[in-house]
This record gives structure tokens, sequence and C-alpha cells, in this order.
């Protein structure tokens, strides 16, 4: 792996095979030795089957193995137990559904929504807050503020309406009432966006 990526050029690793997340822990294990700035995609069926059919080796064996690596863990030796230091690095565990295009509206859930965002906009994930009305990822690097609404409340509108007059930060927003939005929220730096039509045009569209 040292002969085919550069520690300070951000490559990205992909393996489709992931198995028990050797490849993960190689990266991570570089970075550590060189400081290098890469990262990892690792991908895998649940190998699920008649005989075993809740099996889920990427759940179960590759993020373990991970999760272990960077956070440290411990074995047992002929003179006892020994431990090994976590290496720098996080990982996030995901799990790939498939949401008919025809009924996106209906089956797509709020933390789908704002996870797919993330990944659009900066390649992050954080959590879905369900006590929020609005959720948050501040931009980085000159990029614009992400918000997603889940549900255009008064309160909601509210607290939209009150971030964009203390801030001229630029914004895009997200919400299952655009218009709505539109109508409230007149301000050049905010962009706003129709859920599900945004992502369905990204990724399930249809060609004419």
């Amino acid at each position: 792996m040292a002969q085919a990526t550069e520690p300070d050029q951000g490559h990205i690793v992909l393996d489709f095979f992931a198995g028990s997340g050797t490849t993960g822990h190689a990266v991570l294990s570089l970075n550590d030795e060189d400081g290098g700035d890469r990262s990892f995609i690792l991908v895998s069926t649940t190998e699920a089957n008649e005989d075993e059919p809740s099996k889920n080796v990427c759940r179960d064996i590759t993020q373990r193995r991970l999760r272990a690596a960077v956070e440290g863990y411990s074995y047992r030796t002929k003179t006892g137990s020994k431990a090994v230091a976590g290496l720098p690095g996080e990982f996030a565990y995901l799990q790939a559904k498939r949401v008919p295009r025809e009924s996106v509206a209906i089956d797509i859930q709020h933390d789908q929504v704002w996870t797919v965002l993330q990944q659009l906009h900066a390649n992050a994930i954080s959590p879905f807050e369900t006590a929020s009305e609005l959720q948050i990822l501040e931009g980085e690097g000159g990029g614009p503020d992400l918000i997603y609404v889940p549900q255009l409340t008064p309160s909601a509108l509210g607290a939209l309406r009150a971030r964009f007059e203390l801030s001229a930060t630029p914004a895009v927003v997200y919400s299952w009432q655009s218009g709505l939005v539109l109508q409230e929220i007149k301000a050049s730096h905010v962009r706003v966006e129709q859920i599900p039509d945004y992502l369905i045009g990204r990724f399930g569209g249809v060609g004419s």
C-alpha cells in the first residue's frame, strides 16, 4: 500500500471485498507510521443466507476489528494479557438500503436524508438529533452551512429566520416545504432545495 499511495495526497483506498477489515486496518497503521491522511472505503455484503438470515459480516466482524484498531485492544499471551494501543483515525459503519424511486417520499427516513446530505456536502457523518428542529452542519473551508429541516413547524421557521438575520454565512437549506421557506427567507446568501426531489435528481433521476 505504501508503494501505491502518498501520505499527503488525500488518497482513498477502496476495497469491495472488505472481509475482516484488513485493508482498513492497514491504512490506519500506515497513516500512523508516516503521518499520512489516507482514508478508506470498505464494502461488503452481509453474506446472509437461508441458514443464517441475520448474518452480517460487515457489522459483526469488519467494523468490530476496525473499532478495536482505533480504540485499542488486548490479547492473552502465555505470560499474561498484552495491551495494544489504538491507532489515530476514525470510521463510520453504514448499511445501504435501497429505497424505490416511486415510494421515496413515503419510505425514506429523516436520519437517512441527513446522512446523505452530509456525505454530499462534507463527507462527514454526525447523528440525526431527533430533539432538534434544525439539523445543522457548519461549513468548513469557505463552504456553506448545511441545514436540514425535517418538519417546517412555526418554531423551526422562526429558528431559520433568526439564524439568517444574525449570520451572513452562505447556507443551503433542505426542506420538504421549500416553497414556504422561500416565502419567509429572502436572503441572497441562502439556497433552498426541495426534499425528496433533490435526492431523486442526484441518485434516481430518469432520463427522458
